[in-house]
């Protein structure tokens, strides 16, 4: 991420992007959980 001279908003941008990038990990995380668990329910299924 790259943060310009924002002045006063500087701290409020960062904070925002701070949150930003914990709820798309958060987000990717639930997904990669998902994923494996949907897998691994399917594979059983077929062998």
């Amino acid at each position: 991420m790259i943060f310009g001279n924002f002045g006063i908003f500087e701290t409020i941008q960062l904070e925002k992007g701070l949150d930003y990038v914990k709820e798309k990990f958060l987000m990717s995380l639930t997904a990669d959980i998902l994923n494996i668990l949907s897998y691994n329910s399917h594979k059983s299924i077929i062998s």
